[in-house]
C-alpha cells in the first residue's frame, strides 16, 4: 500500500499504522535470519572446537541446531629420526630429510617440527650446523649456504621431528549429534575423512603437520550458498570450437592431442586417469565416437621445446591435422604489451601454426600450487581463496580472452573447493604442484564443460567420498 492511499484512507492513523508495519518486517527480518544463519564453528581452546548454534540446508537434509556442541580434535603424535644419513654431492648444495618425501624426490612443506632439526658432519673432527648460519629450511629441504663448509662426499647426520599432515571430518549424525571424524595421517594426497552413512558433513579440520593449536585458518567450513550458474552455450562451443562440434554432432572420429608440462606420471595406478584420457573415454560415452588422444607432447617443458629443440614433435602433430588441441603450458606466454612481444611469443607461435592448420584450441589455466611455491596473500595462504592470481593464470585468461580461444577455467574450479570443506592441497600428488587421481578428474570434467556435452556435475564429496549424504 502506497503512502498516499494510506494517508488518505487512514488519516491520522497512518504513522501509527507505518511503524507497525516496518516493526512487523523487522521482525519476519529477525526470524528469516535467525532460520538461515550459517552453523557457528568456533574454537574454545587449542584443540576444541564449538559447533552451532545455526541452522543450514546441506543437500535434502535440513541442519538445526539452537545449542553449541563441543568436539576435541585429536593432535597429530610426532614421528622422531635420529642419525639420517645423507652423503652430500658436488654441485647439490641440499639435502632432503627422507621422512619428507611425498613424491620423486620432493620434499613436502609444513611437516617438519624446525626447532627439532639437528645436522652434523665428521671430518677430523664433528661439525655442528645452525641454522641461518650455515642452512635455512624451505619447502620441506635443507638448503646450505655459501661458506657453509659442507664436505662432499663424506657421511652427514641429520636427526629431526615431523608430524604428518591430516584433514578430520566434522559431521551431522542422524541421531543430532556433532561429532569428529579423525582422517588419515599422510604426507599429501590425502583420503577425505569418512563416517556412517545418513551422517552429514558440515565442513573439514586441516591439520598441517606443524600444527601446534587450531586456528579459524584450520576450519574449512561447507558453505550452502549456491554457485552461479556456468553454463556454457552452445554458441560459444559453436563458434570457438566449430572442428570439434560438428564432429562430435555428426558421430564421428576425434582426434586429440595434448601439449603442455601437466605430468603423466603424476598419475597413479594407470596412464588412463590422466585428465586427458578420462576426457576421450567420456567422450566417446557420451558420443558413441572413437577418440584417438596424443599425449607425446605433454613432457615438453615450454613450447620453446616444441618449436626449436624439439620441433620434430610439432611437426609431426601439424601433419597430422589433429582435430583439437589441448593447451597446459606454464611457460612462453605472452604478457599484455606490444603486439610485436605477443606475436615473438613462442606460446603464440605455437598456436597460432595450430590454427592456421585448422585445428580448434582449447587453452587450460592449471590447478593452484602450494602457498610455499609462490609470494602469498593472507587469503592464499590460509588457502582459501576464489581466484588464482598468479601470473601464469592471469596471463592464460588473458591470452584466451584476446585471441577468442576456448578456456577451460581448472583453476577457478579447484578455488572453489574451500567452500565445500576440502583444502586443494590434500588433492596434489607431490604437497606442492602435481595433480593426484581426483586432482585429474577436476580436469576432465572443466573441459567436458566446456564442450557442454553434458558431462557429469563435479562433486567433490564423490571424488573423495567422505561425505554421507550431502547430495
Amino acid at each position: 500500500m502506497s503512502l498516499f492511499l494510506t494517508d488518505h484512507i487512514f488519516g491520522d492513523l497512518a504513522p501509527i499504522c507505518c511503524r507497525l508495519l516496518t516493526s512487523a518486517c523487522h521482525v519476519v527480518l529477525l526470524l528469516t535470519s535467525l532460520a538461515s544463519a550459517q552453523i557457528q564453528m568456533n574454537i574454545v581452546d587449542d584443540w576444541t572446537l564449538e559447533v552451532g548454534p545455526g541452522c543450514q540446508v546441506y543437500g535434502k537434509t535440513k541442519v538445526e541446531m539452537t545449542e553449541p556442541q563441543s568436539i576435541h580434535v585429536e593432535k597429530e603424535q610426532k614421528i622422531s629420526v635420529k642419525g639420517e644419513v645423507h652423503i652430500p654431492e658436488t654441485g647439490c648444495p641440499w639435502i632432503t630429510p627422507k621422512g619428507l618425501i611425498a613424491y620423486k624426490k620432493r620434499s613436502v612443506e609444513g611437516c617438519l617440527i624446525r626447532d627439532s632439526l639437528r645436522i652434523s658432519q665428521t671430518v677430523d673432527g664433528t661439525r655442528i650446523f645452525r641454522e641461518d648460519k650455515d642452512y635455512r629450511v624451505k619447502r620441506g629441504t635443507i638448503q646450505f649456504i655459501e661458506g657453509a663448509s659442507v664436505a662432499v662426499g663424506f657421511p652427514m647426520e641429520i636427526s629431526y621431528e615431523y608430524r604428518l599432515n591430516r584433514l578430520d571430518g566434522i559431521f551431522w549424525t542422524r541421531q543430532g549429534q556433532v561429532k569428529v571424524s579423525k582422517g588419515t595421517p599422510g604426507l599429501a594426497s590425502l583420503p577425505c575423512s569418512v563416517s556412517e552413512p545418513g551422517n552429514v558433513y558440515l565442513g573439514g579440520i586441516w591439520i598441517p603437520g606443524e600444527t601446534n593449536e587450531l586456528k579459524k585458518t584450520n576450519i574449512f567450513q561447507v558453505e550452502t550458498r549456491q554457485r552461479k550458474d556456468t553454463h556454457v552455450s552452445e554458441t560459444v562451443a559453436e563458434r570457438l570450437l566449430p572442428k570439434t562440434t560438428q564432429r562430435l554432432r555428426a558421430g564421428r572420429h576425434l582426434s586429440v592431442v595434448v601439449l603442455g608440462d601437466l605430468a603423466t606420471e603424476a598419475v597413479t595406478p594407470s596412464e588412463s586417469d590422466f585428465y586427458a584420457q578420462r576426457f576421450a573415454s567420456e567422450l566417446e560415452h557420451c558420443f558413441g565416437i572413437t577418440v584417438d588422444v596424443n599425449i607425446e607432447a605433454t613432457k615438453m617443458p615450454s613450447p620453446w621445446n616444441l618449436l626449436y629443440t624439439d620441433k620434430h614433435i610439432l611437426l609431426e602433430i601439424l601433419n597430422a591435422k589433429p582435430d583439437l588441441a589441448i593447451i597446459a603450458f606454464d611457460c612462453g606466454l605472452p604478457l599484455p604489451g606490444s603486439l610485436e612481444r605477443q606475436e615473438q611469443s613462442p606460446y603464440h607461435k605455437v598456436i597460432k601454426r595450430l590454427r592456421e592448420n585448422g585445428t580448434d584450441v582449447i587453452l587450460l589455466t592449471k590447478n593452484p600450487s602450494h602457498p610455499c611455491l609462490f609470494g602469498t596473500s593472507r587469503d592464499q595462504a590460509s588457502l582459501k581463496f576464489d581466484h588464482d592470481t598468479s601470473m601464469e593464470t592471469q596471463s592464460v585468461k588473458w591470452y584466451g580472452t584476446k585471441y577468442r580461444l576456448a578456456l577451460a577455467d581448472v583453476s577457478d574450479e579447484w578455488c572453489t573447493l574451500w567452500r565445500m570443506g576440502i583444502p586443494y592441497v590434500i588433492f596434489l600428488v607431490d604437497g606442492k604442484c602435481e595433480p593426484d587421481t581426483r586432482g585429474h578428474l577436476i580436469y576432465c570434467n572443466t573441459l567436458l564443460h566446456v564442450l557442454d556435452c553434458g558431462s557429469r556435475p563435479y562433486n567433490p564429496c564423490a571424488i573423495c567420498e567422505p561425505h554421507g549424504d550431502n547430495n
